[in-house]
């Protein structure tokens, strides 16, 4: 049996304030992410689905039950292959796993966000990720990849900064979003409110996780 490869969780601060679409600011926002493989190759980036994390690889001890979700094309000699490359996952701006978002520390307040959190867009997420990439001094991607949501991270990545990216591998995706789609989605934030825990937002840190995963195991089946 092939042995896991074991990771470590990792975060860095952006080096530059990030200002949003809607004028927000967020100072020393904080990234999560792992880091795979040749520290010295070209650079592949990995981005996740809607409520998944950066988790794509390995282990984080040898009694973990399971790996990351793109453990089969990650590792020595697979397509992601970690003898070549450098390979980032980002937990992408607003996710649940450690990169800011309403779960974080307001530095202004002292407070979880929770729904202050500012309203943020597809491309400030994308942003976000060429300012993570320019806090670790990284000027241009071998290659960026993902599937469903990180799938239109790697096209709108592509669309904003061709100039940083040779190649973009996008899995279950789609130019625009379709009207079932939108159901969807719209179905899943109706769901949350719902919930007598919402508390108009203040949803208690431990449950909104658990909420996600049931919600997705429901669009699964749909």
């Amino acid at each position: 049996m092939e042995a896991a490869l074991l990771v470590e969780k990792k975060s860095l601060n952006l080096s530059q304030t990030f200002v949003t679409e809607g004028g927000a600011t967020l100072s020393s926002a904080r990234v999560a992410y792992e880091d795979y493989g040749n520290p010295k190759g070209p650079v592949i980036l990995l981005n996740h689905g809607g409520i998944s994390s950066n988790h794509a690889a390995g282990k984080y001890s040898d009694d973990d039950p399971a790996t990351g979700w793109w453990n089969g094309l990650i590792g020595p000699g697979k397509p992601f292959d970690t003898e070549q490359f450098r390979i980032l996952s980002i937990n992408t701006l607003g996710g649940m796993y450690g990169t800011c978002s309403p779960l974080s520390t307001n530095p202004l307040t002292g407070h979880r966000y929770g729904p202050t959190f500012p309203a943020i867009t597809l491309r400030d997420q994308v942003r976000f990720i060429a300012a993570f990439l320019d806090t670790l001094g990284i000027e241009r991607l071998w290659c960026m990849a993902g599937p469903s949501m990180g799938s239109l991270h790697t096209l709108t990545f592509a669309a904003m900064y061709p100039q940083r990216l040779d190649r973009a591998v996008a899995v279950a995706t789609a130019a625009r979003m379709t009207a079932s789609g939108m159901a969807m989605h719209h179905f899943m934030m109706n769901a949350f409110r719902a919930d007598p825990d919402f508390q108009d937002g203040w949803y208690p840190p431990g449950q909104t996780l658990a909420a996600a995963k049931l919600l997705w195991q429901v669009i699964r089946l749909y």
